[in-house]
């Protein structure tokens, strides 16, 4: 099955990740904390946000109904979407997400300017490298020319 995409992006620091754990973790009396893997793949929670005019308030409000309702003919209630957004890398990518319920929402709306807001539900990507990273690997892009350490 084909899922529909959400060609709306959403502002760019007008989103953020909550990242869960794979990790269980009990405290024990008289010592440290033990973990064990728990799930992992658990889908990541992502807050964004749309600062649009009154068509793409329109398209939203559409897909947002969709994905809570769905057609006769194709389903619904939690209908999943396809949906750019930078998580895993520092460049876009398209991952599959839907609408956590209740979340969607204007937060504001002044002239012909409407600031949405929604929580997502997106499903992390395969294959992403859990491996600890080598300095090696990233000193370059550390330090400048000079030595200097840089802001990444």
């Amino acid at each position: 099955m084909t899922l529909h995409k959400l060609d709306l992006r959403v502002d760019q620091e007008g989103y953020s990740v909550s990242f869960p754990t794979a990790l269980v973790e009990a405290q024990l009396d008289g010592g440290g904390p033990r973990s064990r893997l728990d799930i992992f793949g658990q889908w990541i929670k992502v807050s964004v946000q749309w600062t649009t005019g009154p068509l793409g308030y329109k398209y939203l409000k559409q897909v947002q109904r969709y994905v809570e309702l769905g057609t006769s003919t194709e389903g619904g209630g939690g209908a999943h979407f396809t949906i750019d957004l930078i998580i895993d890398h520092d460049y876009i990518e398209e991952y599959e997400a839907t609408f956590v319920p209740e979340t969607f929402n204007l937060n504001n709306q002044s002239g012909d300017l409407y600031v949405v807001q929604a929580d997502l539900w997106v499903k992390p990507k395969d294959g992403v490298d859990a491996s600890w990273p080598s300095l090696e690997e990233y000193q370059s892009a550390l330090l400048d020319e000079s030595g200097g350490a840089l802001l990444l």
